[in-house]
């Protein structure tokens, strides 16, 4: 290569993940017959940040398929406009939108209930506050069709420096075992 090339001196670091080499990067020269020793640290220096880099969007990766591809519905919500930042799928088929159409909405717009959403605005106001750390309840949210499900939701705010003021919510749908426990009062009415 260097021959071919008509390169002096040549200087390949590996970008490594976990001790496994994942890409290189290269330095070349066509007139010193060496890297200079202080460039070399450098180069040391961006490898590795490459490597964290790769490993950071592998990382991304196999979080975005863990809340892709959980059993429950999974919420981001920027906890000022309370608008969908992120949904996954599963919320997604509770409540018979598509992500696309989710990513476009308020929780507001899922909300069956005023009183219940009033009382889910207060407590996302005492997250963003500090004055609780979360908050859980049952509520009911209206599907795409105007149908509606009993969703247990719990809510814990992420609290960083640099991003949008956010809340992770978890949705459990609990629409059968609202129907149940209607069911056995209706019974012990009679």
């Amino acid at each position: 290569l260097k021959v071919r090339e008509g390169l002096r001196a040549l200087a390949i670091l590996p970008i490594c993940y976990y001790g496994q080499a994942m890409a290189v990067v290269n330095l070349a020269s066509r007139t010193h017959d060496e890297i200079p020793l202080h460039i070399r640290p450098t180069l040391e220096f961006l490898a590795n940040q490459v490597g964290s880099f790769i490993a950071h969007l592998r990382n991304e990766a196999r979080l975005q398929a863990l809340l892709d591809n959980a059993a429950v519905g999974i919420t981001l919500v920027n906890s000022a406009h309370s608008r969908f930042l992120h949904v996954n799928h599963q919320w997604a088929n509770m409540t018979g939108y598509t992500v696309a159409e989710l990513l476009q909405m308020t929780v507001a717009e899922v909300s069956y209930s005023a009183n219940e959403l009033n009382l889910n605005l207060k407590l996302r106001e005492q997250l963003r506050t500090g004055e609780i750390n979360y908050f859980r309840m049952e509520k009911q949210y209206r599907r795409k069709d105007g149908s509606v499900f009993w969703g247990d939701l719990t809510v814990t705010p992420i609290r960083t420096q640099t991003s949008v003021p956010t809340d992770v919510g978890i949705i459990i749908d609990i629409t059968e075992r609202k129907q149940v426990e209607q069911a056995l009062q209706e019974n012990e009415a009679l």
